[in-house]
Parts: structure tokens; sequence; C-alpha cells
């Protein structure tokens, strides 16, 4: 059973997914699909409890526009909005106070980005903006001007992460004192607005800008721009990237394939892709859902042929042993033996590597093969020299699991002698 704690990211995250389905627009029609009110309403429960103020802002938005209650759901929204800012009326700072507003904003933002709600967190900010050059004990310093410099930029990310250009350079243009240093952003957003070559780099411009600090924003640029110039791969390489920072493996891969079918003669994509699925398959290693370990792999297999249909002669990034006993790895830990063996054995017909051998050893040992696993735990010995200090604790392991073979097949003696060799290994190792 999941806390509140724990709960409430998954509730609020999984209303987000249903929400990003919709334009800003679309979110502030006086009703919305009945479909959102199940997410809303688990979600409202949960962050009331928690005393969360952006999801339960974010959930009571929704529901007004998808219950048969709408004023009951406006009451409460209208409520937890005007407690926000009384509740911290007694904060001494203007700087602290709208800051906390906005963090509280931001969350409501990222669920529900209706037109009325980002319009109200490009307020904040601007707000906060002329806190700084205002409040006497803020003087003093760079403080005060790393803000007033970020501000133009926190209000145009309000907007791009729903990849609304035009609204974000209005916006930061009627905040007045644009500096030099600010200028080059605006012009960006001017070319950002177009569908040709020049918007295309702006808004690649952009979504770089933002990509470590604002990954939502990013998002939302490089969304604009595969809907809108769809024929420029830097779009799905961003969204591809996007969803490597956070962890969704399965939407990288897809977002990399994407990218090649657009620019298949560009052999940094494949790289990048081929370099990413590396590590998307080390961390995916025990993946608990087979359907997915094999759609990562499908992936993976499509992207690996393509670069080797379109580039031959140029070593891939991963090498192809690397690659099958990756993949061999997944395959066993997604319940798939037979053809995590063959993965194996792919793996160590390009190159014989202790480290296959033993993994194909194991796996032969669990499907009560212990005779051919004791043949390939002898082959990883041989290549594991007792002469490297470095390979003496993977020695002791080697031996450890010829140990445990004999014993399955019942030569307690060989297991026995196995096993006192291990131990004087590992003694030597230490």
């Amino acid at each position: 059973t999941l806390s509140l704690h724990d709960a409430l990211p998954i509730f609020g995250a999984h209303l987000q997914q249903m929400t990003e389905l919709f334009t800003p627009e679309e979110l502030a029609a006086k009703t919305l699909p009945k479909v959102l009110e199940p997410a809303a309403l688990g979600l409202l429960e949960i962050a009331e409890r928690r005393g969360d103020e952006g999801l339960v802002l974010a959930a009571a938005y929704i529901l007004e526009r998808t219950s048969a209650e709408p004023a009951r759901y406006r009451a409460i929204y209208d409520r937890v909005a005007r407690w926000g800012r009384e509740a911290r009326s007694g904060v001494p700072s203007a700087f602290e106070r709208l800051t906390q507003l906005i963090e509280v904003w931001e969350v409501h933002a990222n669920v529900t980005p209706a037109p009325t709600v980002l319009d109200t967190l490009a307020d904040l900010h601007v707000a906060r903006r002329d806190a700084v050059l205002t409040e006497p004990q803020l003087q003093g310093g760079p403080f005060p001007a790393r803000i007033v410099g970020l501000a133009p930029l926190e209000v145009a990310g309000v907007y791009l992460r729903t990849g609304d250009v035009k609204r974000a350079r209005d916006r930061i243009l009627a905040m007045g004192h644009t500096s030099a240093s600010t200028q080059p952003f605006v012009d960006a957003l001017a070319r950002a607005e177009g569908k040709d070559a020049a918007a295309a780099d702006a808004l690649a411009e952009l979504g770089e800008f933002y990509r470590s600090a604002r990954p939502e924003v990013t998002l939302g640029v490089c969304r604009r721009g595969l809907a809108e110039i769809p024929n420029d791969a830097r779009f799905p390489t961003c969204l591809a990237r996007a969803a490597a920072d956070r962890g969704d493996y399965l939407e990288a891969t897809a977002h990399y394939a994407d990218a090649i079918r657009v620019a298949p003669n560009v052999r940094a994509i494949y790289d990048e892709a081929i370099s990413q699925l590396n590590l998307f398959i080390e961390r995916g290693l025990f993946e608990p859902d087979p359907a997915a370990a094999r759609q990562l792999v499908a992936h993976a297999e499509r992207i690996v042929e393509a670069r080797q249909e379109h580039f031959p002669r140029d070593p891939s990034p991963v090498p192809e042993d690397r690659f099958q006993f990756l993949v061999g790895m997944l395959e066993s830990n997604a319940g798939n033996p037979e053809e995590a063996i063959r993965r194996f054995e792919a793996s160590i017909a390009v190159n014989e590597t202790p480290a296959a051998l033993v993994q194909l050893g194991l796996l032969l040992l669990r499907l009560a093969r212990p005779e051919e696993a004791i043949e390939r735990f002898h082959r990883a010995l041989e290549l594991t020299p007792a002469a490297h200090p470095a390979a003496l604790a993977g020695r002791a392991e080697i031996l450890a699991h010829l140990g445990n073979a004999h014993a399955v097949m019942g030569r307690s003696d060989q297991a026995a002698r196995m096993n006192r060799e291990a131990l004087d290994t590992w003694t030597e190792a230490e």
C-alpha cells in the first residue's frame, strides 16, 4: 500500500499526462471531458490531506469543469487561492512571499496550464522582479541584478512550456526594461514564430537553453517544433533527450527512431541513440515488465540494424558483443531464458568474454543443465588470469560458481575443492 507521500506525485503525474493532450485554450473551456474526473477526484482527496496547494488548485480546476457540482469546486478553488495569499501576508519579505506563491502556481501550471493559470504565474514572476527592485534589504550586491535578469526568462518559460512563442515574447516586451543581455533572447522568440529554417534554429536553441533548469519548458518548445516543422530531426531528438533525462526509456527510444526516420543519413543521431540505449538497457536490466523489456529491445535492434545498413564501415559506439550481452541480461531478468541464451551465445561468438560466459553458465545452471554450465565456467576461468591481481576477485566468483555446479551434480568432493580454492583466492585478493 502506498503512503500519501508516495501516492501524491503519482496521482499528480497521471492527471498531468491526461491534461497534456489538451491545449491551454481547450483547458479554458467551461466543460471538459468526464474522463478527467476520476483522476482529479483522487488527486484532490490526497492533495487536501497532504496540504499541497498547487495540486488542490489543479484538481479543483478540472473538477469545476467535469463534475455535476461546478460551484462546489469553484468555491474550493477560490478558497485555496485566497488562503495561499492571506496565509503568507505575514511574511515580511515580499520577495519571499512571492517566491512561495510562485512555487505553488508552478505546480498548478504544470498540471493545468490554462491561460488564466499561466497569466497568474507570469504576473507573480513580474511582481517578484519589482519587489527586488524596491525592497531595501535586498539592495546591494549581485542578487537583485541576477533576479531582474532572470525574470524575463522565467516569464517566457511560463508560456513556452505550452509552445506559445508569441505570448512568451509579448509578455517579455510588456515587462519593459529589456536589457542588452535579454534582447538576443527576445529576437530568438521572434524568429521562433515562423515555420522556416530560422524558426527551427531558434526553437532548437530555446529547447537546449532550458533543458537543465526547466525541462518542462524544453518539452513544450520541442513539441511545438515537431508540430510546426516535422521534417527537422532536431525536435524528435530533443524529445528523446528530454525523455531520457526523466528516465522514460521507451519514449526516448521511440523519439530516437522518429529522428532517424527523418534524417537516416545523419550518423550522429544513430550514435547518440545507441549510446543512450546502452545506458537504458543497463539501467533496465531488472525491468519487471517483460513486455516493456521486449519493446525496449525491439527499438534498440531496429536502430542498431539501421546504423549498420547506412554506415557499415564505421564502428558502433557500443560494440556488438556488449550490446548482445546487455540484451541477454535484460532478457534473463525479464524471464526469457531461451532468448537470453541466444543473446549470450551471440555475444561470445563476437568476443569471448568472462562476463558473458559466466552469465551464460549461471543461466544454464538455473535451467538444470549443470554440465554445460561447468564448461562455460571453466572457459571463463581460462580467460581470467590468476597472475593479474585485479582478476583474483573474478576468479574467486567463478570458482564458487563451479563449486555450486558440481554440488548440483552430486559431486561433493569436487564442490568442496572448488569452494576451498574460491576461499583461498578471495583471501589472496584481499
